[in-house]
C-alpha cells in the first residue's frame, strides 16, 4: 500500500508535467497563429497576381499534384505535363544535396481562365502586374512608361509586362501558370527553394531545362 504522503507526491507530479506540456502546446499554437501561417514553404515573393483559389475546385493529377483548371484547359496532356515536369524537378533538385523537397500538399497550380495570348510575343501569358523592369516591347526597348503597371493589353498598349508563370503567395501558394507549362518549372523551382532567380543558382538551373 502507497503511503498518503507519497501518493500526493506523485499525484502533484503528474499534474505538474500536465500543466506544463498544456503550456508548451499552447505556446506552439501561439507561434504558428502569430505567424499567420501553416508548415510550407516560405514565400518571400511580391504578388503579382491576386486570383480566387478555391481549392474545393482543385483535383489532383495522376502523380497528385493539385490543380485548378477551367474545363477547357484541364486535358489529359496538362496532367500529364504536370506530373511529368514537377517529377523531373523532384528528381533534380534532390541531386543537389540542398534538402530541398517538392511537396505535393504544399502547393497548387492555377491555371487562370484569362490566360491570353500575346500579340507582341506569341507567348501564352497570364494577367500580372509585375514590375517592368523585367520586360522589354517586340524591338528590344524597355515599355512606355504608361503601358507598366496595366494587368491586360490595351489598344494603346499591346505589349504590357505580363508573365507566363508566377507564384502566387497564399495558403497554399499557387503557382499561376499558362497551360503551356512553359515556366513552371522555374516557379515551383523557386517556391520550393525560396531562390528568387534560380536561373542564377547552378543547382537549380540545370533543373530548368
Amino acid at each position: 500500500m502507497i503511503p498518503p504522503e507519497e501518493d500526493q507526491q506523485a499525484q502533484i507530479l503528474f499534474l505538474a508535467v500536465f500543466l506544463l506540456l498544456i503550456g508548451l502546446l499552447l505556446a506552439a499554437t501561439a507561434v504558428v497563429m502569430a505567424s499567420g501561417c501553416t508548415p510550407g514553404y516560405a514565400q518571400n515573393f511580391q504578388p503579382v497576381t491576386a486570383y480566387r483559389v478555391a481549392m474545393s475546385m482543385a483535383k489532383k493529377t495522376p502523380g497528385g499534384v493539385r490543380f485548378i483548371a477551367p474545363a477547357k484547359d484541364d486535358t489529359a496532356a496538362l496532367r500529364a505535363q504536370l506530373d511529368a515536369k514537377t517529377s523531373a524537378l523532384e528528381k533534380c533538385l534532390a541531386q543537389a544535396g540542398a534538402g530541398w523537397q517538392v511537396r505535393r500538399d504544399w502547393f497548387v497550380v492555377l491555371v487562370p481562365p484569362d490566360w491570353y495570348i500575346s500579340a507582341c510575343s506569341g507567348q501564352q501569358l497570364v494577367p500580372s502586374t509585375p514590375s517592368c523592369r523585367l520586360c522589354i516591347d517586340q524591338k528590344g526597348l524597355p515599355l512606355p512608361a504608361k503601358c507598366c503597371g496595366l494587368r491586360l493589353p490595351t489598344k494603346d498598349c499591346p505589349c504590357v509586362c505580363n508573365m507566363r508563370a508566377v507564384v502566387q503567395p497564399g495558403q497554399p501558394p499557387a503557382v499561376v501558370t499558362a497551360p503551356d507549362l512553359l515556366l513552371y518549372k522555374a516557379e515551383l523551382a523557386r517556391l520550393v527553394t525560396g531562390v528568387n532567380f534560380p536561373w542564377g543558382d547552378p543547382r537549380i538551373s540545370r533543373c530548368l531545362k
